[in-house]
């Protein structure tokens, strides 16, 4: 409806405002049409005044008679001294309502307006001065012009009241078509709060213009939140799962300790293996919260330059005492030029993690190579080794949440570092690949965007 009165109060006063400039425009063009007559006629009663005087204005006068406009016209011939030597007025006009004109002169070429007393039309009078003094003038009454002007308001209102209709009714059209994708919209983004079921999505999206993008953006909107959730849940369900045995342990050695009579040595045992049960919470609850915030896109990067070859290096040597317990050579081979914009601490991450897995795989003598190269587009980031490598029907289950190959269920771990690797790399625009022959070892490819300058 507001739209609707909008739609018509636009029309009405656009429609006033058209009367105004028409009504002055056709005002302005008839005025011209009489000044541009009645300056033809002048020329034309001065020939005829050289030819016959005031006879032939006379006779030229009377012949107009019968002309519609003519008989509008008025003709006046006066001597030196003001005298009218021959008056013509125009129609429905007397002789005496121009006696004036004696009092007030014309000056040649001026136009002086003369109007009677009751009257409301004028007549604009315009006088040229002939050879031997006589002056000459002539007017049109504004009888005719006054009666067009005085019924165009008529007219107008006559072809406006039904332009009137049409607009209500194709505002009415306008603003129900313009409002229908909006409501559906609303009662959408209402079935979600009332029902929870972020699923839902807004049918018959426009294909284009201003309300197609809004509901393409309702749609990238709630699919955002959907994954949100998603995550969420998912997170939740990794937490209610991977602490339960932590928290079972903690439980379970407190109840012995405390229905067991121990002596100190045997309290500080069992705190201590509170304690170790208390860090495996805290790291498992760390990495859930790491890949879930990496997974959704929640984390917030802080995006910089960052050297690859200096960051492998700081990988390396933190795992330089891990490798040479299990007898594993790290290698760095990078260049120092290779510069990545990425959050440091994530990537610091996502390698650590990669390199943790190909330090506790490997065997004794095994190699692990940490490398970096780059091409037009991409920084490509690779940790190599000789290891047992991963069976071709494990590849693709690697990236997913607590997945083990059998190989590797020997040893202590959650399951999330490569789930860690592959969210990270992906919140970065980049992608993971991993190439592995089961007995020759395996490379994670890791390929992130180039700096920019």
């Amino acid at each position: 409806m507001r739209l609707t009165l909008g739609y018509a109060a636009l029309f009405v006063v656009s429609t006033l405002a058209l009367f105004v400039l028409t009504s002055a425009l056709l005002l302005g063009y008839m005025r011209e049409r009489d000044r541009a007559y009645t300056r033809a006629r002048l020329d034309d009663f001065a020939g005829a005044y050289a030819r016959a005087g005031v006879a032939g204005v006379a006779r030229a006068a009377n012949a107009l008679r019968s002309d519609d406009r003519g008989e509008e016209l008025l003709v006046r011939v006066s001597d030196r001294n003001n005298r009218t030597l021959f008056l013509v007025p125009p129609e429905d006009w007397s002789v005496a309502e121009f006696r004036d004109l004696a009092l007030r002169p014309t000056e040649p070429g001026a136009r002086v307006l003369v109007q009677s007393a009751g009257r409301t039309e004028t007549v604009e009078v315009v006088a040229v001065r002939l050879a031997d003094g006589v002056r000459l003038e002539a007017g049109m009454s504004s009888d005719e012009r006054d009666d067009v002007v005085e019924s165009f308001p008529d007219t107008f209102i006559a072809v406006s009241l039904p332009t009137l209709l049409l607009a209500l009714l194709g505002g009415a059209f306008m603003g129900q078509r313009a409002v229908r994708p909006v409501r559906r919209l609303s009662e959408t983004m209402r079935s979600i709060i009332e029902t929870g079921n972020v699923g839902e999505r807004a049918p018959r999206a426009p294909a284009r213009g201003e309300i197609g993008e809004l509901y393409r953006l309702f749609d990238l909107t709630f699919d955002r939140v959907e994954a949100l959730i998603a995550g969420l849940r998912n997170t939740l369900d990794d937490v209610a799962h991977d602490l339960r045995t932590p928290l079972t342990r903690i439980r379970g050695v407190a109840e012995v300790a405390l229905h067991d009579g121990r002596d100190e040595e045997g309290y500080r045992e069992a705190l201590a293996d509170v304690v170790e049960a208390s860090e495996s919470a805290s790291a498992t609850l760390d990495a859930i919260i790491d890949v879930g915030e990496a997974e959704a896109g929640a984390r917030e990067l802080r995006l910089e330059n960052v050297s690859v070859g200096k960051l492998l290096f700081g990988v390396s040597e933190l795992y330089a005492d891990a490798a040479e317990v299990r007898g594993v050579s790290l290698v760095v081979d990078a260049p120092d030029d290779i510069v990545v914009p990425a959050d440091r601490a994530l990537l610091g991450r996502v390698v650590a993690n990669l390199v943790d897995n190909a330090v506790k795989y490997g065997g004794p003598g095994g190699h692990v190579v940490l490398g970096a190269r780059q091409d037009e587009k991409h920084v490509l980031i690779e940790v190599r080794d000789d290891g047992p490598g991963i069976p071709a029907a494990d590849l693709p289950r690697i990236w997913d949440r607590h997945f083990r190959s059998d190989g590797s269920r020997s040893e202590r771990g959650l399951g999330l570092g490569l789930s860690l690797v592959r969210a990270g790399v992906e919140a970065h625009g980049g992608y993971a690949t991993v190439h592995s022959v089961e007995g020759e070892g395996a490379t994670f490819t890791v390929h992130l965007r180039r700096a920019v300058g």
